[in-house]
């Protein structure tokens, strides 16, 4: 799959290294520092001709080969970064916002998640569920060590699949 990355230089290295798969092809990263831009991404491993201006943006989408335009940025930037690229891609389903991923909160399950895989064998009661959950467990109360895998708005789906790849043997090692 193809892409043009729309981001900013602070996110870029973040955003190259965490939130996209790695096995994604770039007609064109539009970043708004490409000079700042270019110190770094090389030894990313990416190309510095991949690396185009905010001012560039119109002629990237409309002489690159591109499956989908990914924008990654802050909330405060999203805004304005997707009205630029819309004024540019008529099909809104070529257009992926990914508003606010620089959080490590969103990737908190999963950071918790591998927490737990590496220390499943100190770890003997799990909590799971909502904000309600996660507010509600003093942990200091507790004699035994305790995991919270409790998230706020976090569904029911999640809440299982959570206990169920903490409860499983080949995925935890215990």
């Amino acid at each position: 799959m193809k892409i043009i990355l729309v981001t900013t230089t602070e996110i870029l290295p973040f955003a190259l290294s965490t939130v996209l798969n790695p096995s994604l092809q770039y007609g064109s990263i539009v970043v708004d520092e490409v000079e700042a831009a270019a110190n770094f991404l090389p030894n990313m491993g990416y190309s510095k001709n991949l690396l185009h201006s905010f001012y560039e943006l119109e002629e990237c989408i409309n002489n690159s080969y591109y499956d989908f335009i990914v924008c990654i940025s802050y909330e405060t930037l999203r805004n304005v970064m997707l009205d630029e690229i819309c004024k540019y891609e008529k099909n809104l389903e070529k257009i992926i916002n990914f508003n606010d991923v620089t959080t490590a909160y969103n990737f908190r399950q999963e950071i918790n998640l591998r927490y737990y895989q590496e220390h499943f064998s100190e770890i003997e009661i799990f909590v799971t569920g909502i904000s309600y959950t996660n507010e509600a467990i003093v942990f200091q109360l507790f004699k035994r060590k305790l995991m919270n895998f409790a998230h706020a708005s976090q569904d029911l789906y999640y809440d299982y699949q959570i206990a169920k790849r903490v409860m499983t043997p080949k995925i935890t090692g215990g």
